[in-house]
């Protein structure tokens, strides 16, 4: 049975107005008759009508799975005790299906058998309560775990919290840094914008910005910094906080991607200014548009190649060999060239040259030389030394002497192009079954 309370005085009644507001209702359960003494504050915080009576059975049923057991528990611990109060939170779902945290403070009266006679208590509305708790709880851990540095200073700019993030990024622990002047972390020459973020924040403004910050290992390095206020209880501002992410290998990302941009303008012109040549020169050795389109097409197909090569190893050098192999491989056996030399990597800016020349060389060679008949052969060597590579090209058995009147495009491309992107001369021999090219090439 639930019995009302008696009708209330006023000043029951304003006592009764402040147990609403505050979300408080006193209670009573009397062991003998199994009533429950309850108050309007009561029904309403459990969801109820103004005149609806549930039995203690019907409360208890709404207690969510393990809370029976933990409440009970906590009674027959006060019934041992000197005084016999306990405090115990619960959750409950209400009449109206809402689940709410409560907190019970009460008192558990024994007769004089030591058998409980009543509880009498103070029924708590702790729901809000908890969702604050819960929510700082999990900012805390997010705070806790978090990667960034989040450190929170009073008005006088001292540290008033740093997280395990700003250890690991600064290098001081929370006993060094909690009560120390935030300059510690401010290189002297950031002081000035530090000091104009802090007087923002302080005015209510949040606000990103990248500056630098100093270790304490006093190294520098780049950060991103979001700064807030930080509110006390009244609404006013009492210090601030801010979000340190380290922008080191962010801004190493950033230096290499624009490194990459003037690397890829750079190849382009060059590219451009290569084919432009190769498509000027073609067309002035070639006697019909059926021969300029097999040999410029060809030509590009070799430059592109090169460029697929440098592409695969990272877009910056290409070893020599490498090119060898790729120049001579669809025209001749290893046994038929001979190639020696030390494991060299050549740069973006020399391999497409030298690419294109040795493409010349080998298609020349099965046109008129060496690779045209069945017995010849090719000899290439290449030696390294401190200020660049020499290259030496020689053709064993040729079948026929290069010495036509018309200058082709290999011809034109080692007198006037290599030359020109190598800054060093190409020197060329002929004799009645030998062919020699050698020439300096950078490594730069």
């Amino acid at each position: 049975m639930v019995l009302e309370l008696k009708e209330l005085s006023r000043p029951s009644l304003d006592l009764a107005a402040a147990f609403a507001a505050a979300k408080m209702a006193p209670w009573t359960f009397v062991m003998a008759t199994q009533d429950v003494l309850r108050s309007p504050q009561f029904n309403a915080l459990l969801g109820l009508g103004a005149d609806e009576r549930p039995s203690l059975n019907q409360i208890v049923s709404r207690l969510l799975p393990g809370e029976r057991e933990r409440i009970s528990a906590c009674v027959r611990t006060a019934m041992t005790s000197d005084d016999h109060f306990f405090r115990v939170d619960f959750r409950i779902r209400r009449f109206d299906n809402q689940v709410r945290w409560f907190l019970l403070r009460a008192q558990a009266i024994v007769n004089g058998s030591g058998d409980l006679s009543e509880i009498t208590g103070m029924l708590i509305d702790l729901t809000e309560r908890k969702v604050e708790e819960l929510e700082n709880a999990y900012l805390a851990s997010v705070v806790a775990s978090t990667p960034y540095a989040v450190i929170s200073v009073n008005k006088d700019r001292r540290v008033a919290s740093w997280n395990d993030g700003a250890v690991s990024m600064f290098g001081y622990t929370k006993a060094e840094a909690v009560g120390k002047l935030a300059t510690m972390i401010i290189p002297a020459d950031a002081r000035t914008n530090a000091d104009g973020v802090m007087l923002r924040t302080l005015s209510g403004e949040t606000i990103t910005t990248e500056t630098t910050r100093l270790r304490k290992d006093w190294t520098t390095f780049p950060v991103k910094i979001t700064a807030a206020p930080v509110l006390g209880p009244d609404g006013s501002i009492i210090g601030a906080s801010g979000v340190y992410e380290d922008r080191t290998e962010a801004k190493a990302a950033e230096e290499r991607q624009a490194l990459l941009v003037r690397e890829l303008h750079h190849r382009v012109r060059n590219t451009l200014s290569t084919v432009q040549g190769i498509a000027g020169v073609t067309a002035g050795v070639c006697s019909s548009i059926d021969e300029f389109r097999h040999a410029f097409t060809r030509r590009i197909g070799a430059l592109a190649q090169t460029h697929s090569r440098l592409t695969e190893a990272g877009g910056q050098t290409i070893c020599v060999s490498d090119l060898i192999d790729q120049e001579l491989g669809p025209f001749v056996t290893e046994a038929r060239v001979a190639a020696v030399g030390p494991n060299v990597a050549l740069s973006s800016q020399v391999a497409p040259t030298l690419a294109m020349m040795i493409h010349e060389l080998a298609t020349n060679a099965v046109k008129h030389g060496a690779l045209r008949g069945d017995t010849g052969t090719i000899e290439i060597r290449w030696t390294v030394d401190d200020e660049g590579l020499d290259f030496f090209w020689a053709e064993h058995g040729t079948v026929e002497a290069r010495t036509r009147s018309r200058k082709g495009f290999g011809t034109t491309l080692l007198d006037l192009v290599v030359p020109a992107q190598f800054g060093s001369e190409v020197f060329r021999s002929f004799a009645e079954d030998e062919i020699r090219v050698t020439l300096r090439v950078p490594l730069g």
